[in-house]
C-alpha cells in the first residue's frame, strides 16, 4: 500500500522555490506529490489546492514568514478533513515541537534535518511499524 503524501511550501514570493521540499522528494522512495503556494494566496486557496489531491499526509514546510498561515491552514484542513495526517518540518517549528502538537491537529514535527526522518516515516506509516526509531 502506498500513502498518497503531499509535501507544501508556503513561499514568500512566487519566485521563490522551497529546496526543502525538494530534499525530502529526492530522498525517499515513495510516491511524494509538491505544491507551492506564497503567503500571498488566501487560507481557502492553500487548503482548496491541498485538498484537490486528496492526500492521505500533507507536510509542510514551516518558517517564520509563513507560520501564521500556516496555522490557519491547518486548522480549518483538519476541520475539513479529520483524518490527513498533517506533518509540520523547518525552522519554525523544531524548536517547539510539543507546542505545535499540542494546540494545533497535527499529528507529526520533524526537528531539524528531515531527509531521513520523513523517508521513515513514511515507511513506518505505511507498513505500520513503530515510530520511535525515527530520527528527529
Amino acid at each position: 500500500m502506498d500513502m498518497k503524501t503531499l509535501l507544501v511550501a508556503v513561499n514568500a514570493k512566487y519566485i521563490h522555490t522551497n529546496l526543502a521540499i525538494r530534499l525530502l522528494k529526492a530522498n525517499t522512495k515513495a510516491s511524494v506529490d509538491i505544491h507551492e503556494f506564497t503567503i500571498k494566496d488566501d487560507v481557502d486557496t492553500i487548503v482548496d489546492g491541498i485538498l484537490s489531491y486528496l492526500p492521505d499526509l500533507v507536510g509542510v514546510s514551516c518558517y517564520i514568514w509563513n507560520i501564521t498561515k500556516i496555522q490557519a491552514c491547518i486548522s480549518k484542513l483538519k476541520k475539513l478533513s479529520p483524518k490527513t495526517l498533517v506533518l509540520l518540518g523547518g525552522p519554525e517549528v523544531s524548536y517547539y515541537p510539543d507546542y505545535y502538537i499540542n494546540h494545533y491537529s497535527i499529528d507529526f514535527v520533524i526537528k531539524g534535518e528531515g531527509e531521513v526522518a520523513f523517508s521513515q516515516l513514511l515507511e513506518a506509516l505505511v507498513n505500520n511499524l513503530p515510530l520511535k526509531a525515527i530520527p528527529n
